[in-house]
């Protein structure tokens, strides 16, 4: 009975490809490029509630990136350390968690929309490999302004002078691409 059951098993995670899922203790999974995207934890244990350390591999395989709001709201999960072979951290993958810590590895590739949206972050290591990155500090609204709290605010000029115009046509390029409503405007009074 136990044999064959753990045969089973064994033959069912071999099989898994092509967007597959597999659910263990600890997480949810989804079958992708011959490894794993760990999709959902179940919960956090009290020993792992402060910190997390994903693993290379599950089950033999690698894991490669973390899925959509995979830890989303997590608000426990201070700090994560991700291993490297991970390349993609999805949209909102911990969106919502108080996140103080996380160490990216180099292979990261794709860092996914409001990854770290409302995270309480004070220190990231930026894998040497990303050569580029775009950080919102503020989403300024005020009169005179065009855009509303609920859009993307792109700055071309404030009190300092114009801002670069091909990094300003590249945000706005970036901003119709993902389909977010933004507006593009000068801040008067605001200096960087």
């Amino acid at each position: 009975g136990a044999l064959l059951l753990a045969l089973v098993l064994l033959l069912g995670l071999g099989a898994c490809g092509g967007g597959q899922t597999l659910s263990t203790d600890t997480y949810e999974l989804r079958a992708i490029d011959g490894g794993w995207s760990i999709e959902g934890i179940k919960a956090l244990s009290e020993e792992d509630g402060m910190f997390l350390t994903v693993p290379a591999e599950i089950h033999g395989k690698p894991v490669l990136a973390l899925g959509t709001n995979a830890f989303k709201d997590e608000t426990r999960l201070n700090m994560a350390f991700l291993p490297e072979g991970l390349t993609t951290i999805g949209d909102g993958a911990f969106m919502g968690a108080k996140l103080h810590l996380i160490d990216l590895p180099e292979s990261l590739t794709r860092l996914g929309r409001s990854a770290f949206q409302d995270c309480e972050l004070g220190l990231v290591t930026v894998p040497a490999g990303v050569t580029e990155a775009i950080s919102v500090d503020m989403g300024c609204v005020g009169e005179g302004l065009s855009c509303t709290e609920r859009q993307v605010s792109i700055c071309c000029k404030d009190s300092g002078g114009p801002y670069s115009y091909s990094l300003v046509s590249e945000l706005i390029a970036a901003a119709r691409n993902e389909q977010a409503d933004f507006a593009v405007d000068v801040y008067p009074h605001y200096g960087s």
